[in-house]
C-alpha cells in the first residue's frame, strides 16, 4: 500500500548528556534553589488537535487528542542543562486519525491510533522531558509523542506501524524554591501555535504537528495547521522511574529554550 509516514529528517532527539553537574567545591550544584537535585518528574502533557492542509496534490486532514502520563528517571547532566526524560507514557489516552487524500485521484490513505507506542524502525526516542538551565533558572517541558497505528487504503485495512505523532514544546518556566520545594511546573490548557517539525522553534508554546504530514517531508516548507490546544504540568516526585523504562541518551543538540532539534546517530 502507499504510505506517508513522518519524515526521517524531522525524527529529534535527545541531547548529549556526559558530565556530572556539581558546584565550585565538588559538592551538589545548588543553582536554582538546588533543582538539579530533584531526583524526578511526574509530567502530563495534552493536546487537542485539528488541522487541514494542501500540499501540491494531498489534501491532508489530521486529527491528535492525547493525553500522556509518566514519571521520568533520574537527571543526566550537560554543563548548564539537566535533563530528566521518561520513557513511552503508560497513563493516559490517545487517539489518532489522519487522512491523506491524493486528490488528483482520489486515493484516500487513513492513519488511526492503537495505542502510545515506542519509536520505530526509524529511530528518535519517545517520551516525555523536563530540561532546567542552570545559567537562567529557566525550565522547558515536552513530549515526543509516537503512536502504533493501522493504515487503511481506500477503506480496505492495511498493515500497522509505528508514527511519530505531535512535539507538544513550552519554555520558559521559572524555577523557584517553592518548584524545588514540590510546587508544579504548570501551563494550563490554551491555544497554542501548531506547525510542521521542520519549523524553527519558537519561544511561545507550540505543537510540532507529525503524523501523516509526508507531503512536506525534506523541504524547507513549514505547514501551518489550525491551533492545537495543549497544556502541561510537571511536578517533582522523589523515586524516579527505573533506567530501563527510558531511551539510552544520544549525541544531539537542545537549544537554549529547551528544544531538541537533533535525531540520534544509527
Amino acid at each position: 500500500m502507499r504510505r506517508f509516514l513522518v519524515p526521517t529528517g524531522l525524527l529529534l532527539c535527545l541531547p548529549l548528556v556526559l558530565v556530572a553537574c556539581g558546584g565550585d567545591d565538588g559538592g551538589p550544584d545548588t543553582r536554582c534553589f538546588g533543582v538539579a537535585q530533584v531526583e524526578a518528574w511526574q509530567i502530563q502533557i495534552t493536546t487537542n488537535f485539528s488541522g487541514r492542509g494542501v500540499k501540491d496534490s494531498f489534501d491532508v486532514r489530521l486529527h491528535h487528542n492525547f493525553d500522556a502520563t509518566e514519571t521520568t528517571t533520574a537527571p543526566a547532566f550537560d554543563g548548564d542543562g539537566v535533563l530528566w526524560f521518561s520513557g513511552v507514557p503508560t497513563v493516559g489516552t490517545i487517539v489518532v486519525h489522519d487522512t491523506i487524500i491524493l486528490t488528483n485521484s482520489n486515493d484516500t490513505v487513513t492513519a488511526t491510533s492503537t495505542g502510545f507506542a515506542p519509536p520505530g524502525s526509524d529511530g528518535g526516542v519517545g517520551g516525555l522531558y523536563v530540561s532546567a538551565n542552570l545559567a537562567t533558572c529557566t525550565a522547558a517541558i515536552g513530549g515526543l509523542i509516537y503512536s502504533g497505528v493501522d493504515y487503511t487504503q481506500n477503506g480496505a485495512p492495511g498493515e500497522g506501524d509505528t508514527l511519530f505523532i505531535g512535539y507538544p514544546f513550552a519554555s520558559g518556566f521559572t524555577i523557584t524554591a517553592a518548584v524545588v520545594g514540590g510546587d508544579a511546573l504548570v501551563l494550563g490548557p490554551q491555544k497554542v501555535r501548531s506547525v510542521t517539525a521542520n519549523s524553527a522553534f519558537s519561544t511561545a508554546p507550540e505543537y510540532r504537528v507529525g503524523g501523516l504530514t509526508g507531503p512536506w517531508a525534506n523541504t524547507t516548507t513549514t505547514a501551518i495547521f489550525d491551533s492545537a490546544t495543549s497544556a502541561w504540568s510537571a511536578v517533582p516526585v522523589s523515586v524516579a522511574a527505573p533506567a530501563g523504562g527510558a531511551p539510552p541518551p544520544f549525541a544531539g543538540l537542545m537549544l537554549q529554550n529547551g528544544g531538541i532539534v537533533a535525531r540520534p546517530p544509527r
